[in-house]
This record gives C-alpha cells, structure tokens and sequence, in this order.
C-alpha cells in the first residue's frame, strides 16, 4: 500500500458520532468528526460506560478522590461505583486497540475526557481540573505512542493539524512495519519526514539522525523502535511561526 492510499483507522466516542449512549438518552454529535475527518479516517466507535452494562439512560457518575487515580462513583449515589468494571475494561481494550492510528475522545467525561476532567477530592470541596477519565487515562498509559485527543481542543487548528499529522504518521510506520523494516526504507521514511520533524524539535531531529548512522547487521528492528518512540514523542510538540521559519531557512 502507498502512502498516498492509507487511510487510518481512529477510535472515537460512539455519542460524538450521533450515538445514543449518554447517560441521559442523548448522544453528542460533532459535525467536525462526523462531516470532516469521516473523509480522512475510518472510525471504531466506542463507549465505554455502555460497554460495562451501564444502561441507557443510567445514573451520572463523577471522578471523586485522588487526581492520579480517581474513582468514577455515582453523582446522587455515592455507593455506585463503577471503578473497578472500567478499569478492567480499559484495560482489555486497550490491549485489542493497538491496530488503531489515533482516538478522538468526548471531553469531561469521566470515562472518556483527556484532559482537565473534573475530579472532586473530598466532601464539600470543589473539584480540581487536572483529571482523566477512566478509560482515557489507562488507554494512553497503555498505548503512550498513539495519538489522543478529545474533540474540544480540535476546534483550535494548531492543535488540530497536530493530531492529524501524528494520526498519519502513526498508520505510515504501522503500514512500513507489518511485512518487516529495512535499513532502507528506515532511511526513506525518515527523508520524507525529516523537515517536519525539525519542525516539531530541532534537538530531536538530530538525535534521531545520529540514531540513523548506524544500520549495520542486525540493529534495524531496535534502533526503529527507538526511533519511532522519538519521532512520536517530538511530534507531539507543537509548531510555531519561529520553527516554521527555521525549517524553510534550512530548505533553501
């Protein structure tokens, strides 16, 4: 397959495609998913709360406890608490998903939400903006190389362009390395991407190229994955105007 026929395949939130799996009967719909990036990517619906036998409609749940590892327990009953069910979940889908290229996930859901989810630390106390959630939180842990975001933050274009680049990158590497890696196509994958890492960092780029130097006899399949944990690493950095710039400086 080349390059230009990949088409990744993305985990996304079921209730942000139009499903009706929210805890209130409802479903989040995004045009931006379900009418923009449907014509980049493939997409594996998921929810993980239905996905544990939670119904719909169900009663609400919140992160309560320590911002690390919160419980996910009943809003109005406290005694409800799923924690366990979807930390096991997340934990076997997670294992199962490492086939995918990226996820776009619901923000402050307390399965689901990537960043600044609500977690309530004590009784009558207000709740801090520095959680994950559940499934969230052990997806990344367990698959740290693919790209994760929730749809709220793709509404600014920086960020999106990051992730939609990372996304591509990702289904490139996985389709280079299903038949076995070379010390040429290395070397190729890395020509065609080279500017766009000195976009993301500079030091990166360098490390990475010496990392290159050397191919000989059997050091291809672990200096790729060395490799490919930097390239993924670095790319998560955002582009500025000033990188912008300095890779254009270098072309010419």
């Amino acid at each position: 397959m080349s390059v230009e026929t990949i088409k990744p395949q993305i985990g996304v939130s079921a209730c942000l495609l139009g499903e009706s799996v929210r805890y209130d009967g409802g479903h989040k719909r995004n045009g931006f998913v379900t009418e923009q990036l449907q014509t980049c990517f493939d997409f594996s619906p998921l929810c993980p709360e239905t996905s544990i036998g939670m119904g719909v409609p169900r009663p609400p749940i919140h992160l309560v406890g320590d911002i690390d590892r919160p419980k996910a327990v009943g809003i109005k009953d406290p005694s409800m608490d799923v924690t366990e069910k979807l930390e096991a979940y997340s934990y076997e889908k997670a294992e199962s998903l490492g086939h995918l290229n990226g996820f776009v996930l619901k923000k402050d859901s307390p399965s689901c939400g990537v960043h600044r989810v609500k977690v309530y630390p004590g009784q009558d106390r207000q709740p801090l903006r520095k959680g994950q959630g559940v499934f969230a939180r052990i997806l990344m842990q367990q698959n740290p190389l693919i790209p994760v975001e929730d749809e709220g933050r793709l509404n600014d274009a920086v960020l999106r362009e990051n992730f939609i680049n990372r996304v591509y990158i990702h289904a490139e590497w996985q389709q280079l390395t299903t038949d076995g890696l070379t010390a040429a196509e290395l070397i190729a994958f890395h020509s065609r991407h080279k500017y766009l890492l000195m976009g993301h960092s500079q030091a990166a780029y360098k490390r990475m190229g010496r990392l290159l130097s050397d191919l000989s006899g059997d050091r291809v399949d672990s200096i790729a994955v060395e490799y490919f944990h930097e390239l993924m690493t670095a790319l998560k950095r955002t582009v500025s105007k000033k990188r912008h710039v300095n890779v254009l400086q270098h072309i010419i």
